[in-house]
């Protein structure tokens, strides 16, 4: 994936707010599309559309234990953003916000 592609799926990934919303429980721990939908309020079927969506921008991983998928945010989710806005602002972007001080950290 180019790193424009990369930046573009990120964006369209989290553009949406149920999927944002997806993202942040995501973040909060793993979790299945059962508990995505139940506490989204959306279908199953429309929770894995948007999880395939995550998947597909890096920003969430899975893993398969029986029948049961479960998901968990990637390790740098939001790389090819911050990484884009550190070459578009240079120094302007705070230092703990670069992806050489989030390796570190």
């Amino acid at each position: 994936m180019t790193e424009t592609g990369a930046l573009d799926r990120v964006l369209k990934a989290l553009a949406h707010p149920a999927r944002r919303r997806i993202f942040e429980l995501v973040a909060q721990g793993e979790t299945s599309v059962k508990e995505f939908a139940s506490k989204t309020g959306v279908s199953q079927p429309a929770a894995s559309q948007f999880l395939a969506t995550l998947l597909d921008a890096r920003l969430v991983e899975k893993r398969k234990i029986g029948s049961r998928v479960f998901y968990r945010v990637s390790a740098d989710p939001l790389a090819p953003l911050t990484e884009w806005a550190a070459a578009k602002l240079g120094s302007r972007v705070p230092a703990h916000l670069t992806p050489a001080s989030r390796a570190r950290g």
